[in-house]
């Protein structure tokens, strides 16, 4: 398909933006959340929980 990133969201956590953030701070505190959220949601894909399409 042509378009970049456009499924629909399957899980999402708020990360908070501080005041004093850089990008690579910012980065930091999201890469601990995305690490967290992988694992759930591949099982979650695996047990089927998720309606996929081909």
């Amino acid at each position: 398909d042509e378009q970049y990133d456009h499924g629909r969201i399957l899980e999402q956590v708020k990360v908070p933006v501080h005041a004093d953030d850089t990008p690579e701070t910012l980065a930091a505190r999201v890469l601990i959340e995305e690490h967290k959220l992988y694992p759930r949601v591949l099982q979650k894909l695996i047990s089927g929980e998720y309606e996929t399409t081909r």
